[in-house]
């Protein structure tokens, strides 16, 4: 038996994203989306249906991956 647990990911409609960072526009987000196979930013959107949804952790780990020398000591995102 594995022992381990599932933890379902944290996705966060793509409108209410803005609202609990407000450092991002939803307009920049939709362009983010519309260029995420050039930009690399698909793995980080999840579709159902026509609603797009945010992955919390991937959209962190994305970010940090454009900007190679955050640090995050420096950098001080939080939820609103």
């Amino acid at each position: 038996m594995n022992n381990k647990t599932f933890t379902p990911p944290n996705l966060i409609l793509l409108v209410d994203f803005p609202k609990k960072y407000s450092f991002i526009t939803l307009g920049k987000l939709r362009q983010l989306v519309f260029c995420k196979d050039i930009n690399g930013f698909d793995k980080v959107v999840v579709k159902i249906g026509r609603r797009i949804l945010l992955d919390e952790d991937l959209f962190f780990a994305w970010l940090r991956e454009q900007n190679p020398h955050w640090n995050s000591e420096e950098v001080d995102i939080k939820a609103s």
